[in-house]
């Protein structure tokens, strides 16, 4: 793996030999997070995905594709590695449409610890903070008019809680410990996440990536633009213009046939 070529990849507008400090951690981030989309499509066209960091940037940096918190959060941790960051894999519950928690290593984030701080590391949570966050219960945080928060629940648990109107209200979107975990403790996680029809990813196909904007999202056959807190939708007619709209708005381009993951055809 070549870390230069992923820098290409992902428009990196700094140094050729990055230095290991926040200006770069920054920068890398919100690169990361408005050229590499947040995509689940190999789950709907019969791919299977392996936890393996020779995997994902072969698919991330070779194939021009994006990919799911495994493998973004995954990749970007080798990366900030190569680069010289104290960086390590976390894990996390993420809260589902009944307000419950799901499977513990359902998320796979990072924390970097850099010049007595920490920061919040993810690039794979699709439509999120486009640059880190520090770590520290009960700051709010704001970007692109968004307020982020971390809470601590108790000795083990802390909270990451996102508000769209203000700070006014918050709503809960993942639990997590700092037990340092490694990437192949989440080979469970990535197959339940698959192949299991309780969880949203084997039910909707979705494409997404931030813009200097706001973001574009290719859910199913609805393409949606947001500009600010804007969003308009525009419903595509079949599978030839969602194939379409994914090369044009992503540059992906798909090679096997649609198929919805097993268990629910």
């Amino acid at each position: 793996m070549d870390l230069q070529k992923y820098l290409h990849r992902i428009g990196f507008k700094g140094s050729k030999l990055p230095l290991a400090n926040l200006e770069t951690l920054r920068l890398l981030h919100y690169a990361h997070m408005h050229q590499v989309p947040f995509e689940n499509l190999d789950i709907h066209y019969n791919r299977y995905i392996e936890v393996d960091v020779e995997k994902f940037y072969k698919k991330i940096v070779n194939d021009n594709r994006g990919g799911f918190c495994f493998e973004l959060n995954g990749l970007f941790n080798w990366a900030l590695r190569q680069i010289g960051f104290d960086v390590t894999i976390l894990a996390a519950a993420v809260i589902n449409d009944q307000g419950d928690y799901g499977i513990p290593l359902g998320h796979l984030t990072n924390l970097v610890a850099l010049e007595g701080k920490r920061w919040l590391v993810d690039v794979g949570f699709g439509d999120n903070f486009v640059y880190p966050i520090e770590f520290v219960p009960d700051k709010v945080q704001v970007q692109k008019g968004r307020y982020y928060r971390l809470k601590q629940l108790d000795e083990t648990y802390y909270q990451y809680a996102v508000s769209d109107d203000g700070g006014a209200n918050y709503k809960h979107w993942w639990k997590f410990t700092l037990t340092p975990r490694q990437l192949d403790d989440f080979k469970g996680a990535c197959h339940y996440m698959q192949t299991s029809p309780d969880t949203h990813f084997t039910h909707n196909r979705v494409c997404s990536v931030s813009t200097p904007q706001g973001r574009i999202t290719l859910s199913d056959l609805n393409f949606k633009t947001r500009v600010g807190k804007e969003q308009t939708v525009v419903a595509l007619a079949n599978e030839q213009e969602f194939l379409q709209v994914l090369q044009e708005q992503f540059s992906i381009v798909l090679h096997q046939p649609y198929q919805p993951p097993f268990g629910v055809r």
